[in-house]
């Protein structure tokens, strides 16, 4: 019998679920054959090394006095990341609480986490259990398309939406055919897995009993359990992501009334307060230079290399290049990355991005009223480095089938241009987008957005949301009619952008870190401090741990901006 890769990967992930002792059997013969993966392993080796020599033991064997609770930290478990993941822990011992991490099972992260003083750690669950099998096995067999899986719960976990968002990521697939053998094969062990999951989630839970529950990533398997149960429990989860430039995160607190939105979203605690901000030229600078000076240093989302290696090019110079009909207004839709599941913030009046942009390509196509740019996200370019693929990006080979040919009225923008989204904004009349970053960026400008989906800046007033398909696919239609942003909704446009992008970033200056400018956009950190009880006592951990403690959904830094509004 012959076996393809697939096969082979899943028969091996397969039996180390089942017997979780095999994990180092099968990363000793990784570390053999596979030369990525050894590049990684001798990566992380080096920097645990460097690490030690830097620190010595000034982070170990600290003990807390007498803490009123604890906090579960569920771990990316590299060298780099884990030193953001030790200021945010000490936030939560300043606040009072006691760290608990749980990571991988790799000798190079338990190290790195004891070296960093992470003294009680735990392993991420692996094991599939008979009874999710079962469960997922039948689950699988009685649905029929992605919507019906989307819907499924188990214990009232939704374990449907976290596999399809798990495996579009470890697939790099946008949808899934339901008759396609191998796809069943991956849903039924991604659903048996999310099962098992949370099932070995509520026993951590109740045996741990945190008081709090920290994590950077609330979408995937295993982390989306945990996140919630956390919530079903009513115990706080606080998310951290990297924001738009190095060295600033964002950080949210999630509870019942907000477990669905985007974290990068603003409450409305954070929203009301900011509508009734005089805007003024201090408030229009800051935002200009995060928004503008960002993008030309090459900064902006650096950690996934949105904008390195592009240039700006003036509105003449592009219309030339892009061979825009000047007589015509301009449409850019901004596809989002298919298998990047972030679709499970909110709600989407399509069943995911791929369907979305077959359905705005197909209006786009008969409406040669106006000219139609794609800009191919450029994230594109670092995933596959760091995913080791060479594929057609999924937006062009969904865009050559749509359309063939390409129109006059539409061009193409591909990822590995070196045009910076910057300079779109010189041509650019409206903006198509789901919900991505874009929007409030456009938005800024007095650029009219239609979103397709909620949780992170719709229904603001200052975008064209739609409660249905039929309406805006009916508004794309005759989107010239669609006018530029009055005055009153571009204010409010400037305000959630300059929260956004100003008011919620914490700078961390306890740790430096960065994006190289390689092909991996690969993270560099380094400690600004000396040793644990130094880092106690720095103001960005105690700016956070008073966060902590109040009752507010976002960190915000009103107080360093002098807004006293």
């Amino acid at each position: 019998m012959i076996f393809d890769r697939y096969t082979l990967t899943m028969a091996k992930n397969e039996l180390i679920e089942v017997f979780p002792l095999l994990s180092g059997l099968a990363s000793a013969a990784r570390f053999v054959c596979d030369k990525n993966y050894k590049a990684r392993y001798e990566k992380e080796v080096n920097a645990f090394k460097y690490l030690k020599k830097q620190i010595g033991n000034n982070f170990q064997g600290r003990e807390q006095n007498s803490p009123s609770g604890t906090v579960l930290i569920l771990g990316f478990s590299d060298v780099q990341t884990s030193l953001v993941e030790r200021v945010i822990a000490s936030a939560f011992e300043n606040a009072g609480m006691k760290p608990t991490l749980m990571g991988s099972r790799s000798p190079i992260s338990r190290k790195t986490y004891n070296l960093l003083g992470f003294n009680d750690l735990h392993t991420f669950p692996t094991t599939i259990s008979a009874k999710a099998r079962r469960i997922a096995s039948d689950i699988i067999a009685s649905t029929s398309n992605e919507r019906e899986l989307f819907e499924f719960t188990y214990d009232q976990v939704p374990c449907g939406k976290y596999v399809l968002a798990t495996l579009m990521r470890s697939t790099r697939k946008g949808a899934f055919d339901f008759k396609d053998a191998k796809a069943l094969h991956a849903l039924t062990r991604g659903l048996a897995k999310s099962i098992s999951v949370t099932d070995l989630a509520k026993q951590y839970l109740d045996r741990l009993k945190p008081d709090a529950l920290v994590l950077a990533d609330r979408g995937y398997t295993p982390f989306a359990e945990f996140s919630c149960l956390c919530i079903a429990r009513d115990i706080p989860v606080f998310s951290w992501n990297m924001a738009q430039r190095s060295g600033l995160i964002v950080m949210k607190r999630f509870k019942s009334h907000n477990a669905d939105v985007h974290q990068l979203s603003l409450s409305d605690e954070t929203w009301n307060r900011l509508r009734k901000l005089n805007w003024c030229n201090k408030f229009a600078e800051t935002s200009e230079r995060e928004l503008v000076d960002s993008y030309m240093s090459g900064e902006w989302y650096g950690e996934v290399g949105t904008q390195f290696h592009v240039s700006t090019y003036d509105k003449p110079t592009l219309i030339k290049r892009l061979k825009l009909d000047e007589k015509k207004r301009t449409v850019v839709i901004f596809p989002h990355i298919f298998w990047d599941g972030t679709f499970f913030w909110g709600e989407d009046l399509f069943d995911n991005y791929e369907q979305w942009f077959r359905e705005v390509l197909k209006i786009a196509n008969q409406n040669s009223n106006l000219n139609w740019i794609i800009k191919v996200h450029p994230a594109n370019i670092v995933k596959d480095a760091r995913d080791g693929s060479n594929a057609e990006h999924s937006e062009v080979t969904v865009l050559k089938e749509v359309l063939g040919g390409m129109p006059e009225h539409i061009c193409l923008i591909e990822a590995s241009s070196n045009v910076s989204t910057l300079s779109l904004f010189s041509v650019m009349d409206y903006c198509l987008t789901v919900r991505g970053t874009i929007g409030i960026e456009a938005a800024y400008r007095g650029i009219p957005v239609l979103t397709a989906g909620t949780g992170r800046y719709d229904r603001r007033g200052f975008t064209l949301d739609f409660n249905d398909r039929d309406a805006y696919l009916d508004q794309l239609k005759n989107l010239e009619d669609v006018q530029p942003l009055t005055p009153q909704e571009q204010d409010l446009a400037r305000k959630f952008a300059f929260g956004t992008f100003v008011v919620r970033p914490i700078k961390i200056s306890s740790v430096k870190f960065s994006f190289k400018k390689d092909s991996k956009a690969s993270l560099e950190t380094r400690l600004a401090i000396k040793n644990s009880q130094a880092l106690q006592r720095a103001d960005d951990v105690l700016a956070i741990a008073n966060w902590i403690k109040s009752n507010s959904d976002d960190y915000c830094n009103w107080k360093q901006l002098d807004i006293s509004v």
